[in-house]
């Protein structure tokens, strides 16, 4: 009976039973999303983008020497069209470029590549920096990963296309692995991190401009914090934030923006669209925020006041209404490019900033429950917070059962289950075997209307697909 109690004790203690749950959640959230990716095809830009690497790869058969032909054609788009560099270099090379059949591996690169820097930077926030226990961490990684994945402005833009996702999810990616990579230099003053974080940091000025923007905007409040409080110590922190502002003008002075933008490119006033910014990322927060992130939200900020409470952190928290203005700063930052330029508001536009929007929370949470409890010496009973965890782990529950139409992967399964993603496979396939079949010329294919909803996918670039495949033409039959 001993024996039992204190294996009970263990588990109650160390969030176990938690831990377990949640990670059942996780999978039945995501699972779905991974599982449809199987049946998504290729489309719209996937094919003008990367004709020349298809076709080298269709002479050559040679690995290298079609990345070499996407590097070149990146160039001629950084010259001619557009200066997110690193974004064309690899969207010029999506899996069609090589077959159709590798298309179904666009979620995982994507949505690895995010789930990466997601993962990693909380690792370094959380454990190495604020010194949170282990099961903290995975217990708000999932909850995060979770939201990441379900409740996007546009899940088709962001993980199931491989244009716009590559410049947009997977640059974010690559931001917050940086981040992770900076902070960790910051907290064990490792060179090899400084070194890594600074190229990424680089990376994401010449991949995207609006993880562009907000890169340096980071990196120079972090900065300004370490030479106040560090002084010299840590100075070589300059290198990171050059390297970022280094890429973000590699992007806007690029000539093909000049050529593509005109001169219409910088015609808007910069404190007109500053302004403009704040009014457009504030109306944006009750269109991201979906019923469930309510509850999964809680659940975060209640591990974060047990994970507070430990008082194993010597980090000082102060100003932080001051913290809450910049965090929100930082967030309305993302939305700058868009407005200045007067681009449509994309929904792939939109996931960068409810990335933004979601960290932008979490560390709001953080900063002033750290600056809670130091300010007024809370202290908690130990069997009220483990108390606190099951009750809104409990309430993630119940608002996943009742609230399940919320979720992105609720879409997926569903469409898996009446089979509409598999007749949508089918018929795609269908055309694409006639597609690489070089006897057939003159191509006709059946309409296409049941298309998955999580799916980017229209006929729209059927003109693209002829000179792909070197078809005389390709026309869809009427019904």
């Amino acid at each position: 009976m001993k024996i039992m109690k204190k294996i009970f004790l263990k588990i109650w203690q160390y969030h176990v039973i938690p831990l377990l749950v949640m990670a059942g959640v996780f999978i039945n959230k995501v699972w779905p999303l991974l599982s449809i990716s199987r049946y998504n095809h290729s489309n719209a830009d996937d094919f003008w983008m990367s004709s020349n690497s298809h076709f080298i790869w269709e002479d050559t058969h040679s690995f290298w020497a079609t990345v070499a032909g996407g590097f070149q054609n990146a160039v001629h788009i950084w010259k001619n069209w557009d200066g997110c560099f690193l974004s064309m270099f690899i969207g010029c090379l999506p899996p069609v470029a090589f077959h159709e059949k590798y298309y179904k591996y666009t979620f995982v690169i994507i949505a690895g590549m995010l789930a990466i820097g997601v993962t990693a930077l909380l690792y370094v926030l959380l454990v190495r920096m604020f010194k949170f226990p282990i099961i903290h961490w995975l217990l708000i990684t999932m909850a995060m990963l979770i939201m990441f994945f379900n409740f996007m402005p546009s899940i088709k833009e962001a993980y199931y296309w491989w244009v716009g996702g590559i410049n947009y999810a997977f640059l974010t990616g690559i931001l917050l692995l940086s981040q992770a990579l900076l902070l960790e230099y910051i907290v064990s003053d490792s060179k090899i991190c400084l070194g890594f974080g600074s190229f990424f940091a680089f990376c994401v000025g010449i991949g995207n401009l609006l993880s562009g923007l907000v890169n340096p905007v980071i990196l120079v409040l972090e900065l300004t914090v370490l030479l106040f409080v560090y002084k010299k110590e840590k100075i070589l922190f300059l290198i990171p934030t050059i390297c970022a502002i280094a890429g973000l003008l590699c992007n806007v002075l690029a000539p093909g923006n000049l050529i593509r933008g005109g001169s219409e490119l910088f015609h808007n006033p910069v404190i007109g669209s500053i302004f403009k910014t704040i009014a457009v990322s504030a109306k944006f927060i009750p269109e991201f925020f979906k019923k469930p992130m309510f509850w999964l939200c809680l659940f975060i900020l209640v591990l974060i006041v047990d994970g507070i409470a430990k008082g194993k952190t010597t980090y000082r928290f102060r100003y932080p209404l001051l913290f809450v203005v910049i965090a929100f700063g930082v967030y309305c930052s993302v939305f700058t490019p868009v407005v200045y330029v007067g681009s449509a508001y994309y929904g792939r536009c939109k996931n960068v900033s409810f990335y933004i929007f979601l960290f932008m929370l979490l560390l709001d949470a953080l900063y002033i429950t750290g600056w809670a409890f130091q300010k007024f010496s809370l202290r908690l009973n130990d069997f009220v917070k483990k108390g606190m965890v099951y009750v809104s782990l409990i309430l993630v529950l119940i608002s996943v059962k009742v609230d399940w139409l919320y979720f992105d992967s609720e879409l997926a399964r569903e469409s898996m289950r009446i089979g509409q993603a598999q007749e949508f496979h089918a018929k795609v396939m269908g055309r694409f075997n006639k597609y690489y079949d070089d006897s057939i010329r003159e191509v006709y294919v059946e309409p296409i209307e049941w298309i998955p909803t999580v799916f980017y996918w229209d006929d729209d670039c059927l003109k693209d697909l002829e000179h792909y495949f070197q078809k005389d033409f390709i026309k869809v039959l009427e019904e």
